[in-house]
């Protein structure tokens, strides 16, 4: 079974807050927002991104 672009979404917005909750330096910060940010994008619809729907 696939994974669906919304569930591996929710599951990189999760391990972003994970990685930001417990980073103690700051290489750990950045590296957490990046993940958040990245789940952000494939959690959100496809019209407010620009992709084109396949």
């Amino acid at each position: 079974m696939p994974l669906g672009k919304r569930w591996i979404g929710c599951m990189l917005i999760g391990i972003g807050l994970m990685l930001f909750g417990v980073s103690r330096q700051h290489w750990q910060e950045w590296s957490g927002f990046a993940v958040l940010a990245a789940g952000i994008v494939l959690v959100l619809p496809d019209r407010i991104t620009g992709n084109p729907t396949t």
